[in-house]
Parts: structure tokens; sequence; C-alpha cells
């Protein structure tokens, strides 16, 4: 079995990206540049093996840290208590 750690923040962006949100959204709704938006992406892409945002996504979805049944409501709430 493999063990994965992720922080809040990284879970909280993919859960933005799950209901629609980019990078450059993200940015302007957390006060981050761009550039460390994406770095975050790219670094939680990294610890959950995954090549894009849609299979990383897919991989907190199968692990059960985003209820893939959501509205999408309570994933927004989440993203923006970053």
């Amino acid at each position: 079995m493999r063990y994965v750690s992720i922080t809040k923040t990284h879970l909280a962006l993919l859960s933005a990206v799950a209901v629609g949100q980019t990078p450059d959204e993200l940015a302007e709704s957390l006060g981050w540049s761009e550039a460390t938006v994406t770095e975050q992406l790219v670094e939680v892409c990294g610890r959950l093996g995954a090549d894009d945002l849609a299979e990383a996504v897919y991989a907190v979805m199968a692990l059960g840290l985003i209820d893939s049944d959501d509205s999408g409501a309570g994933l927004r709430s989440r993203a923006a208590a970053l």
C-alpha cells in the first residue's frame, strides 16, 4: 500500500478545481500569484502521482477526500476557507 501526504491547502485547491475553478481564478480569490497556485497544484499532482489535475482530482475522490456527489457548494466553501 502506498501512503500519500497532502496538506489541507492542497486538498482545498483540488476541491476548487473539482468544481471548475481555474488556477487564475484561485489566485485572484486567494490573493496569491498565479505562479504560487500553479506551483502548489504541480506539487500535489506529484505527491499523488497524477499526470494532470483531472487525474489528481480523481485520485482524491477515489480516496474519499472529496465527495463526488457534492453539489459543489461544500467544495466551494472548503476552498474559500484557505
